[in-house]
């Protein structure tokens, strides 16, 4: 009997405490609840970025050009150191060029000379020999071709060992030949090398190819007055 009303009396604490429970939720008491949150892990972003590489402009310092100005010169000859020889004469005081047969049948070479000293350290860019016919005598066609060659006979009055000399032939014209405006890359290359190797002058024979006199008496050449004769030079220095 004892254990029966132990028991009621339990039943009737559970019942109390139910209905204690139930009214709590009703009225809204939320003592006692817990709230389980879950939380969603955040989404990583991986941004992937690609750099465009800047292009780099180095600026060259522009090149300093410096335009040298072509100069003319227009030379005259040496008066001593040009003329005309023959065998055991020389007339490098006579005012004229002669080449050919003289009247007393010998057979004249002819010298001229250029002072070039003002050319020294000059690049050559072109040259021209001019030298105006003052006289054409005789018959020289059996005379051959006109040949002009550089040489280097020094500097002084001209005498006949002037003869014995070399030259170089330069270039042949035509027997016909009369007033001469000659200009080629090897006459300003002579030139040039004649101002490299610090020469003082710039020189050049006159003669036939076939060096010789018909014996007549009478004078087969072509005459040059000294005045007349230029070496006309544009160059750059």
């Amino acid at each position: 009997m004892k254990n029966v009303k132990i028991l009621l009396a339990f039943f009737t604490i559970i019942v109390f405490l139910l209905s204690f429970g139930c009214k709590g939720q009703q009225s809204g008491d939320t003592t006692g609840i817990v709230e389980t949150v879950t939380e969603t892990p955040a989404k990583t972003i991986t941004e992937t970025v690609t750099e465009t590489p800047i292009e780099t402009i180095i600026e060259t310092p522009a090149e300093t050009v410096t335009v040298k100005e072509t100069n003319e010169i227009r030379l005259s000859v040496v008066s001593e150191e040009t003329g005309r020889t023959v065998i055991g004469e020389s007339w490098a005081n006579n005012p004229d060029i002669y080449i050919g047969d003289s009247s007393s049948d010998g057979y004249v070479n002819s010298y001229i000379s250029f002072d070039i000293k003002g050319l020294a350290g000059a690049e050559i860019v072109s040259v021209t020999l001019t030298m105006l016919l003052a006289e054409e005598f005789g018959n020289r066609t059996y005379l051959g071709d006109l040949m002009i060659g550089t040489m280097d006979y020094g500097t002084g009055l001209l005498n006949e060992s002037v003869g014995d000399i070399p030259s170089n032939l330069l270039v042949q014209l035509p027997s016909h030949t009369t007033d001469i405006n000659y200009s080629s890359s090897d006459l300003k290359d002579e030139l040039q090398k004649n101002i490299d190797s610090e020469s003082d002058r710039f020189q050049l024979k006159f003669y036939w190819q076939n060096p010789q006199t018909n014996k007549d008496g009478t004078p087969d050449g072509l005459l040059y007055l000294k005045q007349d004769i230029n070496l006309v030079v544009q160059y750059i220095k």
